[in-house]
């Protein structure tokens, strides 16, 4: 009994010292059907010459890129022997040896050659050597060997031996060993000249049994049947005992593969996946379950990475790999959950729970949770249920909290998880919290909380018997509160205790003062997503910024921007952490992205990764213990630190090699680019010049890490390709081309040596010699036709030159005639006012009645000339783009009605039967003149081609709610169709002029409809004409809705006299004599100056304002500017078109004498457009008044400039110009400015208690004495007072404005006694601070 106790305690300290259970870090990524597998039980594996790596499988032969699988086909011949792919080994650059279930095929890729030796059908073990030569033993228990040189199989004697006691095979250019389940056989082995090996006798031979052998570079290793694991050297032949696996290995079942890696060994089990065994020092090692759930057929270690390939039954190929950082995802099908919707946060508390929140579907529970345990053998528990005190089951946020209990954000508001009762409740809240994405949790006592939609939250924090609740809280918003502006989803605490927020749509902020400030950025952007902030991060001075755009590097001089133009697997940032290293990790929407912040090189892990979970959630991050937390859309990932992670393998590029090529849509039908070798070729068809290449860096453990760059010629400049492993050629010429690429490591920045593909693309049958003789025969007959072309185009050519002169010349002559008729309507103005005026006065007056009725005829006819002087310069301002147009809502309805009203009595006196179908309440967006003249034209020119008894309809009314329609219909004589696009031709309006036949019509110049043409063209419209000859005619206008212009345009408009006063034309003998009478009278009135080169106008005006002024007039400006040399008026009148200097320069020269800069001056002009008004304002005028002009406006105007300027005089001639109004006094300016500058030092000063009167006065270099007289002067309190009221106020003020305790604010205002502090203030405001900042706090709040 007491031996028996004795062993079991010796065998548990022998577990306890060699083995130790380990949960090491690493990565592990599946390859499955998902990613092209043809079928999930792998049964072998090669990585061939080029990198490649084939997979055997249950179904065919699949090989894989390192991002997808494709299955073999055997160039289309589909004569493999079997398609279960028991082995596959590469003997030679080139060779591939395929062992099915039904024999055995040689594959020769660089002759895409196919080659089947059924007679080995159920070949048992094949196996190769250093050298490439390959041996296998036969079903028949025979071995064989190829002979490369004669391409053929030889037997080589072993002995009799029965397949179903070899264990395996293992041989080198030396030795053959086989593995027999008790003994252990080894072979010299010498290699002929003919290709050919002999065996010698057994050299030696271990009895033993054997669990599983296998050799490693000149190492032979063996298990027996206690799991020793011995060791043997075939250069030393000593058997050295390395280390006892029975703990680890004992009852897991057969082992059918075992391979080296440094110090470690993976085991493979047949059903009962895959052991990690590490050798320590003193014996030790130990044992990581790599979580295979199923059995492992083969294991492979790469070629060029530090990474094992392991084939499974059933779950397709793993790929595991060691690195600096172990990534592990855990999605929810792992944990046997049905969950559909993402995770949106995740917290691990210290008892090793974790919890996700999900965006509806509740807390999922993770018990025991460890990232470095490999199994998924959880136990869950999901919370989506008021029974466990969650009210919504949108959860985005967690965070720690100092007290047993940790907070939970929701949609709901905010709650807690207890960790005294195990149980979730709401935390109690004066004012309703909604949509909670963020917390952060300061002190015991303060909680700050960003929303989505209602801003960020400081609440303060308090307890009723162990219950937290918030006892007060504090909103900071942005944009007056407005919801979409106030989407914050995120919030960092740095190392100083900042807080900053991250907004979306608006950036970043940080509370300062009692508000939310934001940090602009510096850069400009071109994406406006860049302000949409969903990560931030602190690190010293840096700040980064994790945006819908990219990444921001935000220092504090510059800025660093970082995106998918830059490498970046995707640009939306989702989540970033810092780990223990200072590398920063992002997680985005389509990968995970490691950055080095010290080189800005960064590393991306997207799809072919290690990743499971690829689109990540915002804000879903944690960490913990230095391991990572990132929540995604069906899962999680977490990234350890791996510490004592040492690779035995120097860093090397991987290589690129071409994976696929597209032409014509059909993949790969021309060549087998897994059959290329370091220069390879591609020749294609003249047909198939549009294809696609692929290629791809063979990096089998982050295949996205690299962008590509390629060219298509050795001279040209490299192309970024960026990410895409892929180019597309489309018509491509025929000929050689030379396609170079290179790939970037996106983590070191270097470029990988240049693989190039010549590609031939061959000439297309149009280029034979029978093709080459067409050619030249079609380009003489080509030759002959371009002469023959050539002689017509000339000939063309001068009929065009003539037809051109002619119509240039018609422009000449049509521009002549309208600027001699635009310059003509300008001279008209002035005889117009002396026409009209001396009208209006004689009708004043009583006459016979046959005066009466011929003044009142010239009166008419001076109105209707005017008229027709402004259509001519209407149409003038059309045709040189001068028209303004003021487009406002008019009441069309109403303004029609009036227009066609006014032509009521032409029709009675005509007999026409004039017909009104205007349609009620139409306002419409247009311009009322423009509207006014088309109308007007259109119903004139009805009017005139409308024979007595005829009939004209006015319709007017609104087309689809899209354009205002006018229509004008008359009957008569109509147009010819040949004739109607002449209407409106420009050039044909003054070739002649019509008389009207219409009582009361007078003839016209012709111009009306092609200013209604240019109007309604202006308002963006258009105007039809249908007609009959013979019959009727009708126009017909649609014009849109317009856009209201934002201000009122000044348009001028002279359509109509409006003149009521003017005096009768004089003579020049009159002018003098009235100059000389009027000399003496008006000795004692204010001089004017009139100045127009015009006597009768000089007349007129010398005599309608010589009752009231002194009036001396000039006929030019010379004469102007010596008589105000001479003596200034009190005001000059000045016409604009004069002889020598107009009035616009007179006007200028005016105003830049200081002498006579202060008369005022009033310019009269027949210039009337605005732009000609606004240059004589520019030019200093007073007033701008157009002729003809309305005499009593004019007065009216030149009286109020007068007594303007009148007052001005007087005011400047008295003391009150040097007084000016200061804190409700008068004051003089200087004694303004003195006030000014105290005020300014004492509030820079005003925090200071020891601010003195003799600071004061030494600053303003006074003394104390003068300080005190000014003060007086001034009627203002002491010096002394005025400081005490400057600190009272500005206390007042910071009472109002600022969160400040009353304490704060009486040292920021200089007090240093609170009593005396308290006792000025009531005295001024009759009320303490307290209670002075509650009156106005609840005051602010009832106006609220």
């Amino acid at each position: 009994m007491i031996n028996a106790v004795m062993k079991f305690i010796g065998g548990l300290f022998f577990f306890l010292v060699c083995v130790i259970n380990s949960l090491s870090a690493y990565n592990l990524r599946q390859v499955t059907n998902s990613d092209g597998l043809t079928s999930s039980a792998v049964l072998s594996l090669l990585q061939e010459s080029n990198g490649f790596l084939w997979m055997g499988t249950c179904d065919g032969v699949n090989i894989y890129d390192g991002t997808k699988a494709y299955s073999w086909n055997g160039w289309g011949q589909l004569n493999l022997s079997g398609y279960i792919i028991e082995e596959i080994l590469e003997t030679h650059d080139g060779v591939i040896w395929v062992q099915t279930n039904y024999g055995l095929s040689k594959v020769d890729k660089e002759k895409r050659l196919v080659v089947d030796y059924p007679q080995f059908k159920g070949s048992y073990m094949m196996v190769k050597n250093e050298l490439g030569d390959l041996f296998f033993f036969s079903s028949s228990n025979l071995l064989y060997a190829f002979n490369e040189k004669k391409q053929e199989f030889y037997r080589l004697p072993i002995g009799t031996l029965d397949r179903e006691d070899i264990v395996n095979l293992y041989v080198n250019e030396h030795y053959l060993i086989i593995f027999l389940k008790n003994e252990i056989i080894y072979y010299q082995m010498k290699h002929s000249p003919e290709g050919e090996y002999t065996l010698s006798t057994i050299n030696t031979s271990e009895k033993t049994e054997v669990r599983y052998g296998f050799g490693d570079k000149n190492q032979v290793y063996w298990l027996d049947k206690d799991y020793n694991l011995f060791g043997y050297s075939l250069d030393k032949p000593v058997k050295k005992l390395i280390c006892n696996w029975k703990e680890a290995l004992d009852g897991r079942g057969t082992i059918v593969d075992i391979l080296r890696d440094g110090t470690s060994f993976f085991v493979a089990f047949q059903t009962n996946g895959l052991l990690k065994i590490s050798l320590q020092a003193n014996d030790k090692y130990t044992v990581d379950d790599l979580g295979i759930k199923s059995g492992v057929f083969r294991i492979l270690k790469d070629r060029f990475q530090d990474i094992v390939w392991i084939a499974t039954d059933g779950q397709g190929v793993y790929i595991y790999s060691e690195g600096k950082y172990s990534i592990s995802s855990v999605t929810y099908q792992d944990l046997n959950q049905s969950i559909g919707k993402p995770v949106r946060s995740i917290f691990l508390d210290n008892e090793g729970t974790l919890w996700l929140g999900t965006k509806g579907e509740g807390i999922l529970k993770i018990y025991d949770f460890s990232p470095l345990k490999h199994n998924m053998n959880y136990r869950t528990e999901l919370i989506n249920s008021q029974e466990g005190g969650l009210i919504n089951n949108s959860v985005y946020a967690f965070a720690k909290s100092c007290r047993p209990m940790f907070w939970i954000g929701h949609d709901a508001g905010l709650s807690y998880y207890s960790y005294r009762d195990r149980k979730i409740r709401s935390v109690y809240s004066p004012e309703k919290i909604n949509y909670v994405h963020a917390i952060y949790e300061e002190n015991d006592s303060i909680l700050w909380i960003a929303t989505v939609g209602t801003g960020v939250i400081r609440a303060r924090i308090e307890d009723r018997s162990g219950i937290p609740y918030i006892h007060s809280l504090k909103r900071y918003t942005i944009d007056n509160g407005n919801f979409s502006s106030n989407y914050f989803f995120t919030l960092f605490a740095d190392s100083h205790d900042n807080i900053w927020f991250g907004n979306r749509g608006y950036g970043l902020f940080h509370i300062e003062g009692d508000s939310l400030a934001a940090i602009p950025l510096k850069n400009e952007y071109s994406s406006r997503v860049v302000n949409d902030i969903f990560s931030i991060l602190r690190d010293k001075d840096t700040f980064w910024l994790g945006t819908g755009a990219g990444l921001i590097k935000k220092l504090h001089d510059e800025e660093m921007f970082f995106s998918q133009q830059d490498g970046f697997i995707n640009s939306t940032i989702h989540a970033m952490l810092q780990d223990e290293n200072k590398r920063l990790w992002i997680a985005t929407n389509g990968g995970l992205i490691s950055f080095d912040v010290l080189n800005n090189k960064f590393q991306n892990y997207g799809k072919g990764s290690v990743l499971e979970i690829l689109e990540f959630s915002d804000g879903a991050s944690f960490c913990q213990n230095n391991t990572l937390f990132f929540g995604g859309i069906n899962g999680f990932i977490t990234i350890t630190n791996n510490e004592m992670y040492v690779s035995d393998k120097a860093v090397v590029k991987p290589p690129l090699r071409f994976t696929n090529i597209n032409i014509l849509g059909e993949q790969g039908m021309c060549v087998d680019v897994q059959s290329w070798g370091d220069r390879p070729s591609l020749s294609l068809e003249p047909d198939q010049n549009n294809f696609t290449i692929s290629f791809l860096a063979l990096d089998y453990v982050n295949p996205t890490n690299y962008s590509y760059q390629y060219r298509l010629n050795e001279k040209t400049e490299w192309i970024d390709n960026g990410t895409n492993n892929s180019i597309s050629f489309t018509q491509m010429n025929y000929g050689d081309y030379l396609l170079e690429v290179r790939y970037k490591n996106q983590t070191t920045g270097e470029f990988s040596p240049v693989y190039s593909v010549h590609i031939t693309i061959a000439s297309p049958w149009y280029l034979s010699t029978l093709a080459v003789v067409i050619y030249v025969l079609l380009l003489l007959l080509a030759v002959l036709l371009c002469i023959r072309w050539f002689l017509l185009k000339q000939q063309r050519k001068k009929l065009l030159v003539l037809e051109k002169m002619e119509q240039q010349h018609k422009e000449d002559l049509y521009e002549e005639k309208l600027r001699f008729f635009t310059n003509i309507t300008h001279e008209f103005s002035t005889p117009l006012t002396l026409i009209y005026g001396p009208c209006e006065r004689l009708l004043k007056y009583d006459h016979s009645e046959y005066v009466h009725k011929y003044v009142s005829l010239i009166k008419a006819n001076a109105e209707r000339l005017n008229a027709l002087i402004q259509e001519i310069i209407d149409f003038r301002r059309l045709e040189t783009g001068h028209q303004v147009q003021c487009i406002q809502q008019i009441d069309v309805s109403a303004l029609c009605n009036d227009i066609i009203h006014s032509f009521s009595e032409l029709a009675e006196q005509n007999m026409i039967q004039f017909e009104n179908v205007v349609s009620e309440n139409i306002f419409w967006n247009t311009d009322s003149k423009s509207l006014t003249k088309i109308l007007n034209n259109l119903i004139s020119n009805a009017f005139k081609y409308t024979s007595v008894g005829g009939r004209i309809r006015v319709t007017v009314d609104v087309v689809d709610n899209q354009s205002l329609r006018i229509k004008v219909y008359n009957t008569g004589k109509g147009i010819r169709q040949e004739d109607i696009p002449l209407i409106f031709n420009r050039y044909k309006v003054l070739d002649g002029v019509e008389a009207s036949t219409i009582k009361g019509m007078t003839s016209r110049n012709g111009l009306g409809l092609a200013i209604c043409h240019s109007m309604v063209e202006l308002l963006k419209g258009e105007i039809q004409i249908q007609s009959e000859y013979g019959s009727y005619a009708e126009f017909i206008v649609l014009l849109p809705m317009l856009e209201l212009t934002s201000e009122k345009v000044d348009v001028n408009d002279n359509a109509m006299l409006n003149i009521n006063n003017v005096l009768p034309i004089m003579k020049s003998d009159q002018l003098e004599q009235i100059s000389e009478n009027s000399t003496d009278l008006a000795s004692s009135k204010h001089k004017i100056l009139i100045v127009d080169d015009n006597t009768e106008m000089l007349m007129l005006l010398q005599e309608a304002f010589s009752d009231k002024f002194r009036v001396v007039v000039a006929h030019d400006a010379e004469q102007a500017l010596k008589e105000v040399k001479n003596d200034i008026p009190m005001l000059i009148v000045t016409d604009v078109m004069m002889p020598g200097i107009d009035g616009f320069e007179l006007t200028r020269r005016l105003k830049q004498n200081k002498h006579t800069m202060s008369v005022p001056v009033v310019i009269l002009s027949a210039k009337n457009s605005s732009q000609e008004k606004i240059a004589g304002l520019d030019a200093g005028a007073d007033a701008y008044i157009g002729k003809p002009f309305n005499i009593d406006y004019l007065k009216a105007v030149v009286e109020r400039l007068i007594e303007n300027r009148s007052k001005m005089k007087d005011f400047y001639n008295t003391s009150a110009c040097a007084y000016d109004f200061s804190h409700g006094h008068l004051v003089k300016a200087e004694d303004k400015e003195f006030l000014s500058k105290i005020t300014e030092y004492i509030e820079k000063h005003v925090d200071s208690e020891s601010l003195s009167l003799e600071e004061v006065a030494e600053y303003m270099q006074v003394s104390v004495r003068t300080l005190y007289r000014r003060f007086k002067e001034m009627d203002l309190e002491s010096p002394k007072d005025y400081i005490k009221e400057y600190r009272i106020n500005l206390a007042a003020k910071l009472l109002r404005t600022t969160s400040l305790t009353v304490q704060e604010i009486m040292y920021k205002t200089g007090f240093a006694n609170r009593s005396h502090f308290y006792k000025e203030f009531s005295k001024h405001f009759q009320v303490t601070p307290k209670d002075y900042r509650n009156k106005y706090n609840k005051k602010e709040t009832e106006t609220i």
